[in-house]
């Protein structure tokens, strides 16, 4: 349609409008099309403000400078960056509070080292002692023949290992001189299958616990993991004082690793709460961290 007709449709609809004139049955049907055909015209017969109509991205840039846009396009977020790829894999074993260990890991090395996964191999229940539950030296050897990347160890256990010890010649109670002696055995078990594959191994002691006796008897298992660690070359790290009472004794609550007291383990008086999981993390992150630095990773 030409500008001339246009305007003429325009004038018949105004004469229609303010009841003055008439206008043919064509002229109706041509005007009837125009504004079938171009709704947006209907505005001009309406009183008041059309519908406002959503600014589309060159009618709000349109008053930018044009370098101020090309910078706006061209620059990335630094938000939206991707994500670093996970280059190193820890796994982490052990009874029920390598479960715990496991989560607490993860939330620190995600701000302070994001290259390291971590993998959860928890075993509940298991420890040195019942080997024929759960015999991790064993597991180790075929997770190293399989073909996942094992780039380090972490292993927390012990709070299951208050049972007696068995050897050729008879049971021995926990505690006892034997007992220690075998139980050192397994303990370096654990470190050989480790070091012979030049894989760093840290090993997390027990915090203090609620019920004294089992508090008492983790010192026990403490010093056996401490003394071996320290003679195989593994990482190991105390975590005694970081979940007790100046006076050593278990504490439900505490500073967690920003310094805000929170509580810090469950209601069964073993386990750890996620804040307290992740205090753990950081204490064993930091020796995990070393041991990786020592062999290069």
């Amino acid at each position: 349609m030409n500008a001339a007709r246009f305007f003429s449709l325009i004038l018949m609809m105004l004469l229609l409008l303010g009841g003055g004139g008439t206008v043919v049955q064509a002229q109706e049907g041509d005007a009837l099309r125009f504004f079938q055909q171009n709704p947006s015209r209907r505005g001009l017969f309406f009183r008041g403000e059309p519908p406002a109509q959503p600014r589309t991205s060159r009618q709000r840039d349109g008053n930018r400078d044009p370098g101020q846009l090309q910078r706006l396009t061209s620059e990335p977020d630094p938000s939206a960056q991707p994500p670093v790829p996970v280059t190193i894999f820890v796994h982490v074993t052990g009874d029920s509070l390598s479960e715990n260990l496991s989560q607490g890991l993860k939330d620190h090395l995600a701000e302070a080292r994001p290259e390291i996964g971590v993998v959860k191999r928890s075993r509940s229940s298991s420890g040195l002692v019942r080997d024929d539950y759960h015999d991790w030296p064993k597991a180790l050897r075929e997770l190293l023949a399989g073909t996942e990347k094992v780039d380090a160890v972490v292993m927390m256990l012990g709070s299951n290992d208050r049972q007696p010890l068995r050897d050729e010649a008879g049971s021995y109670e926990f505690g006892t001189d034997r007992w220690r002696e075998l139980y050192a055995r397994r303990v370096d078990d654990v470190i050989a299958v480790l070091r012979d594959r030049n894989i760093p191994l840290v090993l997390a002691g027990m915090p203090a616990m609620q019920a004294p006796r089992l508090s008492a008897d983790m010192l026990v298992v403490n010093t056996i993991l401490k003394d071996r660690a320290a003679k195989g070359g593994a990482g190991f790290v105390d975590v005694w004082e970081a979940f007790a009472s100046e006076q050593g004794q278990y504490v439900m609550s505490g500073p967690d690793v920003n310094g805000v007291i929170v509580r810090l383990r469950s209601s069964d008086g073993i386990h750890f709460t996620r804040a307290g999981a992740r205090k753990l993390g950081f204490f064993v992150g930091k020796e995990l961290d070393a041991q990786l630095g020592r062999e290069g990773r």
